[in-house]
């Protein structure tokens, strides 16, 4: 079989191949083809949010000389397009570009349809997240949203890693002060869960920052307390845990576990 000298270009120096990170929110996935009949893609695009522009593609594949040259070519065309531009690459351009006989249209197809898969799969989890957006601003609009309680990065994604793995539905998380241990009072973290114990009169601080984003409630009785804080996670080799920088503090219990206000 006869191959033009661009298909066997791509062919033989294929472009772009390798993988980027899938659990960046702007990257986006496709995978299409049968393994049965010698012939699977896996392509990804990243894409700049602010400008919606595909800034960079990678791509996998097994099978013919012509379903690498129709990936190769693919990541080129997609490179610094506009989503809506890219949805509109056709196999038929791709066939064209590389001089497919009638015989190879199944793998200009085969492009085409990782093309679209990936950038449904970057739509659909962008989708995703702004819906969970709206869930969280929507758990809080009916609590005095605060800021005097600060969140440390390191506590931010401890938070967030306990939230994503949750297997219970929750609006976030909630702290709260309780009496206990040789001084009298004790921080306590939990899950907030609306019908358990959030309450109307809960303040709320929304995290957003670092391509993270929860609700923090905080019990009524804990915000004197907690006003100037810092909400730190500390981890060393023994132990790990949440723990508050606070100014309102006049001393810690020889036995770690309470402190005086």
């Amino acid at each position: 079989m006869l191959y033009s000298q661009q298909l066997l270009d791509h062919y033989e120096n294929p472009r772009n191949v390798g993988s980027l990170n899938e659990q960046a929110k702007n990257v986006g996935i496709g995978l299409v083809g049968d393994p049965a009949y010698g012939n699977v893609m896996q392509l990804h695009i990243e894409v700049d949010q602010k400008l919606g522009k595909i800034i960079d593609a990678k791509f996998k594949t097994f099978g013919r000389v012509a379903t690498i040259a129709a990936g190769s070519l693919a990541t080129e065309l997609l490179i610094y397009q506009n989503i809506v531009d890219a949805n509109k690459i056709t196999n038929e351009k791709i066939a064209q570009e590389l001089s497919f006989s009638l015989a190879n249209l199944d793998f200009s197809l085969l492009a085409e349809e990782a093309i679209k898969s990936a950038i449904n799969n970057y739509q659909t989890k962008n989708i995703a997240e702004k819906n969970l957006e709206k869930e969280f601003v929507k758990s809080a609009i009916s609590h005095s949203v605060v800021n005097y309680l600060a969140i440390s990065v390191d506590a931010a994604k401890q938070i967030t890693y306990l939230l994503q793995n949750r297997s219970e539905s929750c609006q976030g998380i909630r702290v709260a002060v309780r009496t206990r241990g040789c001084s009298g009072l004790s921080y306590t973290i939990e899950y907030a869960i609306a019908e358990k114990n959030i309450t109307k009169f809960d303040d709320v601080v929304i995290y957003n920052q670092n391509e993270m984003q929860f609700n923090l409630y905080i019990d009524p009785k804990a915000s004197m307390f907690l006003i100037g804080s810092e909400m730190i996670f500390k981890k060393d080799d023994l132990s790990s845990g949440f723990d508050f920088i606070n100014p309102n503090e006049k001393g810690r219990s020889g036995c770690g576990e309470s402190f005086k206000a």
